[in-house]
């Protein structure tokens, strides 16, 4: 059992950051990421496409079955959904308590900024033929890339930078192309280590 030893000498469970995630690409790059970071408690649950219809049922399956201190999240992306989609859905996770994590136009765009900044005009297969360029083979979801430390910490540096400013960053990474707030979700788990 995860956690630490309370004053009263019982095991005190540590909160779970549990994470839907759209598909495979983010469960891969969280995997790794809690591999790379011992102590990070993380749990995916893969909802097995982009479908917001699939990501709410997989969640409420989740919401049905967590601790009420373990938080839930949801990582998907803005291709082939439409803004006012994605806001509907937004509220329905405030809602629901549910944090949403949001790339545009997909998490590749996160993924591309581990080596460089990515242009609002970018395509998916932009973006995978970049990805590719950087890994010196073919990009694939199911392989994704190797974060390293200082990778991560550049993505989290130009994620940051790709927000606009003074916009809710749900509506500013659904309008605006080459933009994720998925980063936040890293400070929050990064953040819950030091609890």
């Amino acid at each position: 059992m995860n956690g630490f030893r309370h004053a009263s000498g019982r095991i005190k469970r540590k909160n779970i950051q549990i994470v839907v995630t759209e598909g495979l690409s983010e469960e891969i790059y969280l995997d790794r990421i809690r591999l790379m970071f011992e102590g990070i408690p993380i749990h995916t649950v893969n909802a097995g496409g982009g479908d917001l219809g699939k990501l709410k049922r997989e969640c409420s399956k989740v919401l049905l079955e967590r601790e009420r201190w373990d938080m839930l999240a949801i990582v998907t992306d803005m291709d082939e959904k439409s803004v006012s989609e994605i806001t509907r859905f937004d509220d329905w996770c405030k809602h629901n308590g549910v944090e949403l994590y949001l790339s545009n136009p997909s998490f590749e765009a996160f993924l591309l900024m581990h080596y460089q900044d990515v242009r609002g005009s970018m395509s998916q297969s932009d973006l995978e033929e970049a990805l590719g360029r950087h890994l010196g083979r073919k990009y694939d979801k199911a392989k994704g890339i190797r974060p390293t430390e200082r990778s991560v910490t550049e993505a989290i540096r130009r994620a940051e930078h790709s927000l606009p400013k003074n916009v809710d960053p749900i509506a500013g990474v659904a309008r605006f192309g080459g933009t994720t707030n998925f980063h936040k979700l890293l400070g929050k788990i990064s953040d819950s280590l030091k609890q």
